[in-house]
């Protein structure tokens, strides 16, 4: 057999041309079982995680917790603490932590968000304060995307809405837009603003706020602040 001009003897070729392709298919073997015992791996990892002791564990801990009362396998005062601390690491607050747990230690039969829903169900006909001087004066502070700006807007109207007149300042100088939301919320709830250009002291428009609050002998002066995370500087 000739090939290119030379001779070449098909006794020698056929074996190495069989042999590559049996080498070929070996090694595309190999590769798809490896990536098989590899998927097989991972999924019996994720079974083995999802039905191991510790993970049933947490969530039914988790799911006892919200949806249901004190657990009766457990210490009463465990649960409390958990509780508690799942409470202030949602920002609730150590005052409002300790109501919520003081309640549920009493009725041990209350579930967590029958406690917290009983603490915000507040008859509609209840001001917020009663203030002894006016203007009465309350700043919004909290971390950043807690709500302030809504709280203050919604408390403005609820307490416009009762005859009080309101002032609201808007003391958020920091973030992009914050005056004009609090502009369209005082507009909703019929409140004067007072408002000053982007980046401007902060204590200036408290001050200011202030100021137009005593002139216009308003009820409330409601402060909005720009939000603040513990490892800020300033």
């Amino acid at each position: 057999m000739y090939i290119f001009g030379l001779h070449i003897d098909l006794v020698y070729v056929v074996p190495v041309v069989v042999g590559f392709i049996l080498a070929i298919l070996f090694v595309i073997y190999h590769n798809r079982h490896n990536d098989k015992k590899a998927v097989d791996t991972h999924v019996l990892k994720k079974d083995e995680i999802v039905n191991s002791k510790d993970y049933k564990k947490h969530k039914n801990s988790k799911n006892q917790i919200v949806n249901t009362g004190i657990k009766k396998s457990v210490k009463v005062s465990d649960d409390l603490d958990q509780i508690r601390s799942q409470l202030l690491s949602a920002d609730f607050g150590s005052n409002i932590a300790d109501d919520i747990v003081s309640k549920m230690q009493t009725d041990k039969n209350l579930t967590l968000r029958s406690a917290i829903k009983d603490l915000l169900l507040v008859p509609s006909t209840q001001t917020a304060v009663n203030p002894p001087k006016t203007p009465y004066v309350i700043l919004f502070v909290g971390v950043n995307g807690v709500g302030k700006t809504t709280s203050l807007g919604k408390i403005a109207y609820k307490l416009q809405k009762q005859g009080s007149k309101v002032v609201v300042a808007a003391a958020d100088t920091f973030r992009a837009a914050a005056a004009d939301q609090l502009e369209t919320w005082a507009k909703r709830a019929g409140a004067k603003i007072v408002r000053k250009e982007e980046g401007a002291d902060p204590a200036s428009v408290a001050f200011e706020g202030s100021k137009i609050a005593v002139q216009e002998n308003a009820d409330y002066l409601l402060v909005d602040t720009a939000g603040r995370m513990h490892n800020n500087a300033n």
